[in-house]
């Protein structure tokens, strides 16, 4: 990926951490204890499950991608970044996970306040699905080039909107199924 498309990433991904962590826990107590282990049957059916719809994702608009990328080209490692279809597709497959990834996983009541009560989170995660799917269909064809992405066919734009929100509906379903565990 281009440095500004690492720096971006990075960023909301902070951003993301510093609203959960200035999340306000309930005025009262939940009779319903979180997890006590990481190696709990609900972080393992979560966890296991939402990075399988979200690689299987990946997975499949990668190989569509290189559909239509041109002929194998000399890349240099060390050289100056190239933007193609296949950085493209990866850098808004990712970002769009990032969001999926934030939203399922944010927690909620019982323990603290909704998502949507904690306004900055929320603010945030609606900015960047709009960012990512604007990008994804080509409205924000100025930012694409500020991001260094190239414009994609409208075939695969159409197939990485549907591909990613069922991926965000899937780990969305694995998480609830997962909850069931607890």
């Amino acid at each position: 990926n281009g440095d500004t498309q690492v720096t971006i990433s990075a960023v909301f991904n902070a951003l993301c951490f510093l609203f959960v962590s200035r999340a306000k826990p309930m005025q009262h107590l939940s009779p319903q204890r979180p997890p006590t282990s990481v190696l709990s049957p609900y972080m393992a059916v979560s966890v296991v499950g939402q990075f399988t719809c979200q690689l299987l994702a990946l997975m499949s608009l990668v190989a569509e991608a290189a559909k239509h990328e041109p002929e194998a080209r000399e890349r240099d490692p060390e050289g100056k970044f190239e933007p193609g279809v296949l950085n493209t597709v990866v850098f808004l497959v990712l970002h769009l996970a990032q969001v999926a990834t934030f939203a399922v996983n944010y927690t909620g009541h019982p323990f603290m306040e909704s998502l949507r009560s904690n306004s900055a989170m929320f603010a945030l995660l609606v900015a960047m699905a709009a960012m990512g799917i604007g990008l994804a269909t080509g409205w924000l064809d100025f930012a694409g080039e500020w991001l260094e992405l190239v414009e994609l066919p409208q075939e695969l734009r159409e197939s990485l909107v549907s591909t990613t929100f069922l991926a965000a509906a899937a780990c969305y379903a694995v998480e609830k199924g997962a909850q069931l565990l607890m």
